[in-house]
This record gives C-alpha cells, structure tokens and sequence, in this order.
C-alpha cells in the first residue's frame, strides 16, 4: 500500500483566518470606484468601492448600486461573477467580486502583437460574453482592452466592469457613458445605446489588435450607422470563425468538382471513380461551410 498523501511541512501556528485587512489595488483616475483584495477563508475576493470623496453622495451609491443590481444576476464564464453586496469599515458600500487572477487584454498586447489564432479565439470567446448579456437586455457602454481580462489559467476571456452598462428597466443614470476612443458615434452624440454600440466597441479593439487580417470584420463592426453593422455579436463570431478556415479548402473543392464533371461527361467512362471524386468534393464543400 503506497505511503499517505499529506502536506511537506505542518501549517503555521499563526495562520491567518477569517477575513484579513483589505489592500487596494487600483483607483480610477478619472471615475468613482476604486477596487480592494481581501482574503477570506483561502481565497482572494476583489471589492469595488467609492473613492473617498463619492462615499455617501445618494446619486454615487445609487450608481453603484446600479452596478451591483445589474451584474448580480450573471452566469457565464466568460464574466467576472459578482457575489454579494457588503459594508466594510472604513470603506463603505462595496461590490465583492471574484478574484481573476490574469492580466486584461491591453497589458497582453503590450507585450507585443498577439497571434492571429489567439486573437481568434480570444475574441470569439468576448463575443460568447456579450451575447450573454444583450439576449438579457444589458449593455455594457465601456467596452475596451483594459475591461477584459485573459486568465493566466487556460487563457480564457473574463469581461468584467460593469460601472457604466446600462438595462432597458433602470430609468437612473442614462447620460452618455464611455471611454470616448472607443465609444460608438451615438453614444458620443447623446443617444441611446444597444447591443449595436458594443459591436461599434469591439470592432474598435480588433482594428487595434488584429491587424490586417480582421480588418474586414473591424470595418463592418465600427461602420459609422448602426443599421450597417453586424446586428449582433454571433453574426461577428461567426465571421471570425469563418476568417480562420484555410483558404484552400473552397479552391480544392471546386476542382474536385470540375474534374469529377468532366469525367461523367466523357461519355461515362470512368464512372465510378468520377463519383468518388464528386462525392469527395462535396464533403469538403460542407466541411468549408460549417
């Protein structure tokens, strides 16, 4: 019988329990939030709170609250979970949120360009995120590469702040909202936005991002008229699915076809081989189109 699995070294003596003392992480220069970790019971939890200045102020704990109320109820993998609304001492109203431990996806390109294949795929996932939360009639208005994480675990696309999104039941806090580079043209002029300005957003990042090879798909995102652009973010992750087949697959199969057409023709010789080669071309042709 194998020896017992156990720990190297026996735990500490003085190992921290419970809740410890917050650290701040980051303040928003130019916004109203800032955000803390604290550790409880083995595991990290970021919480979103008002600067100093805000705390108190009914229209910015509204705002908050808005925040937390809207994001709650959320499901998915690809967004930042939010868990439960707390007070804390010395710091007031406070969204606790998940610990993601990764880096956003402006500190990944900061790096250097990132591969088409992984642009792709990170991509399609935010797509996945954001048609989660229209189909619930939500809008995130703050679409950019500082707001969405990449997982140091698996690589994978955690969208998260969620200060400025707004739902069609919410009458409070409807002004313009955003990050001007990225804010579509009827979000800048005052109007409302929908899923359609997210689109505008994301098409923003892949431009940035993506390079030549996207830019089709970046150009329809960001047109200038919202009717123009993809309608909703699947029809953009199926472009970008559709942008990574190998482009010789669709070549391949027509002169499959044509070969196959011009043995049948030859008066029927070589029939059966000719079917074969037709019957080939036609898987390709599917497989191409899927």
């Amino acid at each position: 019988m194998g020896a017992e699995s156990t720990f190297f070294d026996q735990f500490p003596s003085n190992q921290p329990e419970g809740e410890t003392r917050p650290e701040r992480l980051y303040a928003s220069a130019s916004g109203y939030s800032e955000l803390w970790r604290i550790r409880r019971e083995g595991r990290y939890r970021v919480c979103k709170v008002l600067k100093e200045e805000h705390r108190g102020d009914p229209a910015f704990e509204m705002l908050l609250r808005k925040e937390f109320e809207l994001g709650y109820g959320l499901e998915h993998p690809g967004i930042c979970r939010i868990l439960d609304w707390k007070v804390l001492p010395g710091l007031g109203s406070a969204i606790e949120m998940e610990w993601v431990d990764g880096e956003s996806l402006a500190e990944l390109a900061a790096r250097g360009p990132i591969p088409a294949p992984r642009i792709r795929s990170l991509f399609c996932e935010l797509c996945e995120a954001l048609d989660y939360i229209h189909r619930r009639g939500l809008v995130h208005r703050d679409l950019k590469p500082e707001n969405v994480m990449v997982t140091h675990d698996g690589g994978h696309v955690k969208l998260i702040d969620f200060g400025l999104s707004d739902a069609g039941g919410w009458y409070l806090h409807k002004q313009p909202a955003g990050t001007p580079d990225y804010a579509a043209p009827e979000v800048l002029a005052g109007r409302a936005a929908d899923a359609r300005s997210d689109i505008w957003s994301l098409g923003v990042m892949l431009s940035e991002l993506g390079g030549r090879k996207f830019s089709q798909i970046a150009h329809r995102c960001a047109r200038q008229i919202p009717e123009r652009r993809f309608q909703d973010v699947r029809q953009v992750k199926m472009a970008l699915e559709r942008c990574g087949r190998p482009v010789w697959l669709p070549a391949m199969a027509i002169l499959l076809v044509a070969g196959a057409l011009a043995l049948l023709w030859a008066e029927g010789r070589d029939a059966r081989r000719a079917d074969r080669i037709f019957r080939e071309a036609t898987d390709l042709i599917e497989r191409g189109s899927e």
